[in-house]
Formats: structure tokens, sequence, C-alpha cells
């Protein structure tokens, strides 16, 4: 237990500097954490059971995520996701899945993606790309 205290002291000075969405998301699964560690006992319990798992800030088109036999949605913790709607992709046809400056997402707290950084470049190891 005394680990976790202090795991639980260093993380919330981190959580001081990061955005709010991300803040809530940690300081839950930290709280459910130092109230009962919900690891320690999967080998003897259930290790096949996907528990504590947290889903968020993603996007979701069409489908669902509790599609798999036996899961629970107690088990999942899902927050600020995108579900519902048109996300805003630029051209999904031609599989471009970047998001449009004015998608429905960057309000709940998104980030756009670099995807120019993505990748292989050159450089003066790497003169040429296939």
């Amino acid at each position: 237990m005394v680990w976790q205290v202090e795991l639980t002291k260093g993380a919330y000075k981190t959580l001081s500097k990061m955005e709010k969405q991300d803040r809530k998301a940690i300081i839950a699964a930290l709280e459910r954490m130092i109230v009962e560690p919900q690891l320690a006992a999967i080998v003897e319990e259930e290790p096949l059971i996907p528990k504590e798992n947290v889903v968020a800030r993603n996007v979701r088109v069409g489908g669902k995520w509790l599609d798999l036999q036996g899961v629970k949605e107690e088990w999942v913790t899902f927050d600020n996701n995108f579900i519902e709607g048109d996300p805003g992709f630029l051209d999904p046809a031609n599989l471009n899945f970047q998001l449009r400056e004015d998608s429905p997402v960057y309000p709940l707290g998104f980030k756009r993606i670099p995807v120019e950084r993505i990748g292989l470049c050159m450089d003066e190891y790497r003169t040429f790309l296939e």
C-alpha cells in the first residue's frame, strides 16, 4: 500500500500540468487503484476478462466496442469518446481519415494528429524512400 501512496503523490504532481479531460480519467483510475488494486489477484480470479479497461478520447464510426463474447459493460470505462454522427474525415472514400478543421471532435478536446510527421522521412542515413 505504501508504494501506491508514493505513486499517487507523484502522479498528482504530474496531473497538475495536464489538460482537464485527461486529468479526470487518470484521477478516476488512480482513485480506483488506491481503494483496491484491481490487478493484484487477476491471475487467481479471471485473467481472460478485460476488467478495468478505459476507452477514452476515440472516434468510432459504425460498429460497437462491446461486441466481444462475454464482455460486460461494467468492466469497461468509456470516457469522452465521439460515437455519434460524422466526425468530419477529409476524404474517407480515398482512405484519408484526417479530420477537417471544422470537425466536431475538436470541441471535445481532441488534438490534431500531425500525420505529416508520421512515417519514414529522408535524412542523411535514408537517402530514398520506396
